[in-house]
């Protein structure tokens, strides 16, 4: 891969035989000068978008993708087209966006929900999963098993 990469970003940049360059002839070396040889990367890069240096870089052999920021995500013509952004509704933090499952399964499509509140569901769960009656979980609400435990500060 060094080779390709070497003679496509060689050539744009004006610099002659860099695959041969001795700083990057070998791993051992590339590895040695990573300082330099990033340098020369991230010149190449400045002159290509995020997409059009995959395209090249995939164009000769050199596997890459994009690293996607937020509002990379949000403008993603295949992230919208996947439906993968979903809105959710939370009782403290409002309407947000939030990334949904890209995995689309017919058979067993996926629910994305809001984060639950602390103790949102520690009577489901003590009654539910733990079979106690309602007037145990009141006892213990009573007792203050379930408060918060006070602020620090």
């Amino acid at each position: 891969m060094w080779e390709a990469l070497a003679n496509r970003v060689g050539a744009e940049l004006g610099i002659e035989n860099l695959a041969r360059d001795p700083r990057f002839a070998t791993i051992q070396v590339r590895r040695e000068h990573q300082k330099d040889m990033w340098e020369i990367l991230g010149q190449f890069a400045l002159h290509h978008t995020k997409r059009e240096a995959m395209q090249i870089l995939n164009g000769i052999d050199v596997p890459c993708g994009p690293i996607m920021s937020t509002e990379d995500l949000f403008d993603d013509e295949h992230v919208n087209g996947r439906q993968m952004m979903v809105e959710l509704d939370h009782p403290q933090r409002g309407k947000w966006w939030n990334v949904g499952m890209p995995i689309k399964l017919s058979a067993s499509p996926a629910k994305i929900d809001r984060s639950p509140l602390l103790g949102e569901h520690t009577d489901e769960i003590l009654a539910q999963v733990l079979g106690y009656d309602a007037a145990r979980i009141t006892g213990l609400k009573a007792s203050g098993a379930f408060s918060a435990p006070p602020k620090k500060g």
